[in-house]
């Protein structure tokens, strides 16, 4: 049995549209954006459906437990939500918001963590908690699975003129390159880098050899892995370590701005996309009686009020008429995927995540050599 602590951010609407905001620490004891066909069309359903008036009046509050990089837009998105609600019900909501590590996240909700709502960095970690039973039994065909309303990709942070002249993926591995990113064993976006720059280095030649050894020579100029992308962007901009950092594009863009340009966004010529998935928590939200609000609140999320949030906080919308409305914002730039590489998230898991997979040996050998 484990013992818990989450921080989580309350915020309520009153009569008079002010904020308030809660933050206290709670414990538990565990107990391409261009989307055609089918998917374009129930992307453009959803963003245009109205909030719908639950039947349990009762409900009045629910959680939403998310990854690191979120905090700030989605706190932005439960203040318009919660506005919303009121204005269409005359009803308050208070929308509730955990922050973590993905995986942290995950292992909290089959913890106990009383989470209505989940969005995860990766999808291994919603099947984590699919596989718990804690998902509806059609999780995967969620549309917020499915097609989720956000994506972001892989991305270069550098310092101020970028004195190193980092440019693509293969500058990572030059001698004198110090490169932070957080560990792909435990933290999401550690994940993704990995399979950016792996990505990266198959799709030239298409040689797993070649892949396999870029990882080794990249992670040899990593001097220190953080816990999840948010403790990696205070290693690089507050401690001053390294020399580019690996990061989501939304969160290098927060950075930016926090930093007063002391920081640099470099794109490469081709990278990983990421679209995260966000679920209803069924077991939680029965129990709660807050099923209906918390799948309107989904559902909120493509609507172009929130599509045009995310856009504002880095994050690229499916809609592709509000993309279209900060396209300038969010370069064009040669995306892949899992499907790019001939792989699914179980088999790259095998391949490079698991105990003793390709992470595993090239970190031995490293240690080795020091």
């Amino acid at each position: 049995m484990l013992n818990i602590t989450n921080m989580i951010i309350l915020v309520m609407f009153g009569l008079t549209g002010d904020l308030v905001v809660n933050a206290f620490f709670t414990s538990w004891l565990a107990s391409g954006w261009l989307l055609g066909g089918v998917a374009a069309t129930l992307l453009l359903f959803l963003s245009i459906q109205p909030l719908t008036k639950p039947k349990n009046h009762s409900a009045t509050s629910i959680l939403h437990v998310s990854y690191d990089s979120t905090r700030e837009v989605i706190q932005e998105i439960n203040k318009e939500f919660a506005k919303k609600w009121k204005q269409d019900f005359g009803l308050d909501i208070l929308v509730g918001q955990s922050n973590g590590g993905s995986g942290s996240q995950a292992r909290s909700l089959l913890d106990g963590l009383p989470g209505d709502v989940t969005s995860l960095a990766i999808y291994p970690d919603m099947a984590a908690v699919g596989a718990k039973g804690l998902l509806p039994k059609n999780w995967q065909e969620r549309p917020g699975v499915k097609t989720p309303p956000w994506s972001t990709l892989i991305v270069f942070l550098v310092r101020s003129g970028n004195p190193k002249s980092i440019r693509n993926w293969r500058d990572l591995t030059r001698d004198g390159v110090s490169v932070v990113l957080p560990s792909p064993k435990i933290s999401g976006n550690g994940k993704l880098a990995f399979l950016g720059g792996w990505g990266d280095a198959y799709l030239k030649n298409r040689s797993t050899e070649e892949a396999n050894a870029y990882i080794q020579r990249l992670y040899r100029n990593v001097p220190v892995m953080d816990a999840s992308a948010r403790a990696t962007a205070a290693t690089f901009f507050q401690k001053g370590i390294g020399d580019v950092m690996v990061a989501w594009e939304n969160e290098a863009m927060m950075a930016i701005q926090e930093s007063m340009n002391q920081l640099e966004l470099v794109y490469p010529s081709r990278t990983f996309k990421a679209s995260p998935p966000i679920c209803l928590v069924e077991t939680v939200a029965d129990k709660h009686g807050t099923k209906e609000i918390a799948e309107e609140y989904i559902s909120y999320f493509y609507s172009p009020q929130a599509q045009r949030i995310l856009a504002r906080f880095g994050f690229r919308p499916v809609h592709e008429e509000i993309f279209q409305e900060c396209a300038g914002k969010f370069p064009q730039v040669k995306q892949f995927s899992l499907n790019d590489l001939g792989l699914d998230w179980g088999r790259a898991q095998e391949l490079f995540f698991r105990e003793g997979a390709l992470f595993d040996q090239v970190f031995l050998e490293i240690s080795k050599r020091k």
